[in-house]
């Protein structure tokens, strides 16, 4: 996979520009990303009771409201783009 550039708002408000450098959909789906020197692998799936997102390697795990949450509707647009840059 060639990687996916994206930009971001960080916390100080600057824009700055991160990448995908792996990419697997389905249920869950997971991604690799890079960005300000780290790098997160972000898992994303549904279970019975509703949805999740894990971030392993950073010891970070939620339960996700619904698919119409905010941050749910921001991960799907994520998702969304790198879907159709791939």
């Amino acid at each position: 996979m060639t990687p996916f550039i994206f930009q971001y708002q960080d916390t100080e408000g600057r824009l700055c520009k991160g990448r995908v450098v792996k990419f697997f959909g389905g249920n869950p789906m997971e991604a690799e990303l890079e960005a300000k020197g780290w790098t997160f692998h972000m898992i994303v799936g549904k279970h019975w009771y509703g949805n999740y997102i894990c971030i392993p390697n950073w010891s970070v795990g939620s339960e996700l409201a619904n698919l119409g949450d905010e941050f749910s509707r921001i991960i799907h647009d994520f998702i969304a783009t790198i879907d159709k840059n791939l």
